[in-house]
C-alpha cells in the first residue's frame, strides 16, 4: 500500500522548480493532473504529491547539486507573504489529499508536528521578539494559510472534477499499489 512510507519524506525532497521525468510515468501515472497544482485553489503541492507517488511505486529520485536553476525570488514584502501563504496552503492540502485520498494516518500525524515545530516556534518567537524572529505578518500569512487549506481542497476538487477525468488505476494495480 502506499502507507509504507511517509509523504512528508517524499516533501522533503525538495521543489519541482527543475526536475526531469519520463514523460511515460507522467502521462501513464498523471502526476500533474490533479488538483493540487499552480492556479488552482490548493495553489501548491503536485510536485511533493508526484515524488510522493513515485516513491511509493518504488522509483529512484537522483539529485544532482551542479545543475543550477535561475529562479526570480520576490521582491516585496506582498508578494513575500502571498508566497508563503500560498506554499502554507500547498503543503497542508498536500497532507490532506494524502491523509483522505491514500488514509495516509502518516501525513497527517507528520502535519500537525511540522505546525508545532515550525508555525508555533515562529509565532512565539516573533511575540517575544527575538533577535533572528521571521516579521510576525510573515508567519501569520503562513498560519493562515494551514487553515484555509481544507477550504482551498474543497474547492479544487470541485473546480477540477470535469476537467480531470478519474485516473486509469491499472499502471498502479500493475506495480501492487492500491
Amino acid at each position: 500500500t502506499l502507507s509504507s512510507i511517509n509523504p512528508m519524506g517524499a516533501a522533503n525532497i525538495g521543489a519541482g522548480a527543475c526536475m526531469a521525468l519520463r514523460r511515460h510515468l507522467v502521462n501513464d501515472l498523471r502526476l500533474f493532473n490533479i488538483e493540487l497544482g499552480v492556479g488552482t485553489a490548493a495553489r501548491s503541492g503536485e510536485e511533493s504529491y508526484a515524488f510522493y507517488r513515485l516513491i511509493c511505486l518504488g522509483y529512484r529520485i537522483d539529485y544532482d547539486p551542479d545543475i543550477v536553476v535561475r529562479h526570480v525570488h520576490r521582491d516585496n514584502v506582498g508578494a513575500v507573504k502571498s508566497t508563503l501563504r500560498d506554499y502554507s496552503v500547498g503543503t497542508f492540502v498536500f497532507i490532506l489529499h494524502c491523509f483522505l485520498r491514500h488514509g495516509e494516518t502518516h501525513a497527517f500525524i507528520a502535519g500537525m508536528k511540522w505546525f508545532r515545530w515550525h508555525h508555533l516556534r515562529q509565532l512565539f518567537a516573533g511575540l517575544r521578539r527575538r533577535k533572528n524572529a521571521q516579521p510576525l505578518d510573515l508567519t501569520f500569512a503562513e498560519i493562515g494559510g494551514c487553515f484555509y487549506a481544507p477550504l482551498a481542497y474543497l474547492r479544487s476538487r470541485l473546480n477540477d472534477r470535469d476537467e480531470y477525468p478519474p485516473v486509469d488505476r491499472s499502471v498502479e494495480q500493475e506495480a501492487g499499489v492500491s
